[in-house]
């Protein structure tokens, strides 16, 4: 069962909601931001495993790694 409540609130409570939203919203937004750095450094990282473990393949002349 859903409930709607309604309330009224005065100017300082709906300024005072407002300011926590937009720190919400930013801190989302940061994280997000973050998340995807971190996903770009993962990739990155990745990237660069592999292009050692296949150098370390041909100096060594070890078979394919699958």
């Amino acid at each position: 069962m859903d409930t709607t409540m309604a309330m009224k609130m005065t100017a300082q409570e709906e300024a005072t909601l407002s300011e926590l939203l937009a720190e919400c919203l930013t801190a989302m937004q940061q994280a997000r931001q973050q998340i995807e750095q971190d996903h770009r450094e993962t990739d990155a990282s990745k990237q660069r495993t592999w292009a050692m473990l296949n150098d370390m393949q041909r100096r060594f002349h070890v078979e394919a790694i699958s």
